[in-house]
């Protein structure tokens, strides 16, 4: 939506209606790579998003390039659901 603004920034929406045109972010999954026997803490395993667009412009994940800056040690607070499997 934001490189379609700026490719064409003729066109003019006003501001209360942009957030109606940016969709709701959804949760993030992510797989856990600790076992609690093993581990007192959880470890993530997380591959950083970084991708260019066709025309050629760096993109970054949203999640991981917030995660990526975050200081070793840090407290990270999330929402965890338990699946099982059959």
């Amino acid at each position: 939506m934001f490189e379609v603004l700026q490719d064409f920034s003729s066109v003019k929406i006003p501001i209360k209606y942009l957030l109606d045109l940016i969709p709701v972010m959804l949760p993030r999954s992510f797989s856990i790579a600790s076992a609690p026997s093993v581990h007192s803490s959880i470890h993530l395993a997380v591959a950083i998003v970084e991708y260019k667009t066709k025309l050629a412009e760096k993109r970054v994940g949203v999640c991981t390039n917030w995660m990526s800056k975050l200081n070793p040690g840090g407290i990270l607070i999330f929402a965890h659901e338990t699946y099982m499997s059959r």
